[in-house]
Formats: C-alpha cells, structure tokens, sequence
C-alpha cells in the first residue's frame, strides 16, 4: 500500500511521490469511450450526456419494466409520456442498443458512482444508464453479428468506464514527482513529473513510477532523511 504525499526511495537513489492532481484533469468522457453515459434526476443529478435516447425511459427499459409500470415510471420522473411512445422508444432501444448497465450514485462528502448500487439509501440512488450502440461495438471489434460472450465483454467495458468516471468526480487522479536525489527533494527541485494518473488494484504507484521513469521503489523515506 502506498500513500500519498509520502517519499519512497528508488532502487537506484532517487525519492519519487505521488501527489493529488488538482491541475484540472479533463473529464474521461471526453475520451474515445465505447459507452455513452446518460446521467439525470432528482438531486443526485449534474448533467446529460448524449441527450439523442430519453433516459428515464431507457432507466425504465434496462430495469426490465413492461409499458404500464414504465409509463407510472417516467411520470414519476420526467414526463406523461402515452403508451403508444414508450412502445416506439423501447422497440427503438431494442434496435439499436448492444448493451446497457444502470448507474448508481453515492453523494456524502465525496461522491462515488458505479453500476451495482450502494448499500446506503439515503444517501446514494439510481441517476441514469450508461450503454454501448450495435452500431459501435460492431465497428469496434470488426464484427457483424454480436454474440452474447461478446455482449458481456462489453459490459464489462461499461462497469470500466464508470469505475474511471466515479475516481475523476471524486478527485482520485494524481500525478507523480520524481527528484533525482535527497537533496533534491529536500529543496522542493523534482526532475520530473507526470500526472493524469488513476490507481487502482490493477496499476498502481511501483508499476506506475517504473513504466514511466525505469526505476523501482525500495521503501518508505526514513523520516529523519526526509526533514
């Protein structure tokens, strides 16, 4: 476990740290993503993305409700929409939808999202749905038809995707000081430095420090070194 704001030693001599990137890393939405985020409703809510699908309806559609429990649904929520429309739309998503997961929002103090839901009901609810289109997922992996091993893999894409949306809305981004010896850190002088960084279980702070500098992390600064 590594932690931030506290010196490591490398292997070969220099002190490296990672730090909270408050530089105003841009939003990972704004990248090449496969799934198209829908975010909307009550106070839980900021923003829409790719506002083409109604959302409550789609909320209603992936939750598996039939045209009368999504009619009081959206009414509840958005809109009197007539039967007739939500048939138009489900049969719309149906065509055009590989994939779909609802999303979850969890606000207290910080703010967390995800697509299995929180146990606090209070404080967290379901705020929209993220999706992947036929359209994109055949373009993207160079296939004609989808299978059902494919849509999973997809799925999983989207939970991904989410994770990464919920550590950039929390602040859990950071970047990476390297100085090329104690001295050096002593002073404040890092060498270099690299940010727009998202730890996780899978790529953390040792991988992270020698991908992109070639050195690897011996241990926690002595705490008489670092003063």
């Amino acid at each position: 476990m590594y932690y931030s704001n506290t010196p490591y030693e490398t292997l070969s001599g220099q002190v490296v740290m990672f730090e909270q990137d408050d530089t105003g890393v841009e939003s990972p939405r704004d990248w090449d993503n496969l799934g198209k985020l829908m975010l909307k409703g009550g106070r839980y809510i900021g923003h829409d993305e790719h506002p083409f699908f109604n959302v409550t309806a789609l909320v209603a559609w992936s939750d598996g409700m039939g045209i009368e429990d999504a009619q009081d649904f959206i009414a509840r929520n958005d809109e009197w929409l007539e039967k007739s429309e939500i048939r138009s739309m489900f049969a719309e998503f149906e065509r055009e939808i590989a994939a779909i997961r609802q999303v979850y929002r969890y606000e207290h103090s910080g703010v967390a999202y995800n697509t299995t839901g929180f146990s606090c009901r209070w404080d967290s609810g379901k705020v929209g749905v993220i999706f992947a289109l036929k359209s994109d997922v055949r373009e993207n992996f160079n296939v004609k038809r989808i299978s059902r091993k494919l849509v999973e893999r997809v799925e999983k894409s989207l939970d991904a995707e989410i994770e990464t949306y919920s550590q950039w809305a929390n602040g859990d981004v950071y970047g990476i000081k390297l100085f090329q010896s104690l001295a050096d850190f002593q002073s404040g002088h890092d060498s270099d430095s690299c940010w727009g960084f998202y730890f996780d279980g899978n790529y953390d702070f040792s991988h992270a420090v020698k991908d992109h500098f070639g050195v690897e992390i011996k241990g926690e600064l002595n705490s008489r070194k670092a003063a």
